[in-house]
């Protein structure tokens, strides 16, 4: 389990296999006390390409 920094939010490494059976890691920064949680491996997450080899992550 991912633990809280001093501002509360949560940062979790996450592997997530993408349609095309491509496997991308990515960090999310979340907010468990607000009420989300960290992704379990049967979430399922929009991907979408950012800039810089970033992209976004949407529930």
């Amino acid at each position: 389990m991912c633990q809280p920094d001093i501002y509360g939010y949560y940062h979790c490494w996450n592997n997530i296999r993408l349609s095309n059976g491509e496997t991308i890691r990515g960090l999310t920064i979340h907010n468990m006390d607000v009420g989300v949680p960290c992704l379990s491996p049967d979430s399922k997450v929009v991907v979408t390409p950012y800039k810089d080899g970033y992209f976004l992550l949407k529930r």
